[in-house]
């Protein structure tokens, strides 16, 4: 019997359902360095790099929108506000109103009531 020596290579990183490899803007900026260097078509470089042809296209065109940076678009900072109460919160007097994306009103005394209850409706 002929035995048949083989080499499973896993490459790690992030890869889709379909189980391609996703690259980030950082490989991105590297391969399409490579691309501009080789003076082959782009045809000819997908193939010489196993890459598809549309996905090269579409960082190419990312790329010139972006007058040549492929950087990560920057997130915006959270925006948080600062809540302050007339009444300490557990004090009988204090009254909470929280307003659901739906529309709904909760009011109550007790935020730890409020918070549960809006867990019981998210359930």
């Amino acid at each position: 019997m002929e035995s048949i020596e083989a080499e499973v290579c896993v490459e790690s990183g992030k890869s889709d359902r379909q189980g391609r490899r996703i690259r980030g803007a950082v490989e991105w900026c590297s391969i399409l360095e490579r691309y501009d260097q080789s003076g082959l078509t782009q045809a000819a470089f997908c193939a010489r790099e196993g890459l598809r042809f549309g996905t090269l296209v579409a960082w190419l065109g990312r790329r010139r929108k972006n007058g040549g940076n492929l950087s990560e678009p920057e997130l915006p900072e959270p925006k948080f506000h600062e809540l302050s109460l007339n009444s300490p919160p557990d004090s009988p007097s204090a009254n909470l109103e929280v307003t659901l994306t739906d529309g709904t009103v909760l009011r109550g005394t007790q935020a730890s009531e409020l918070a549960d209850l809006i867990r019981l409706l998210r359930a």
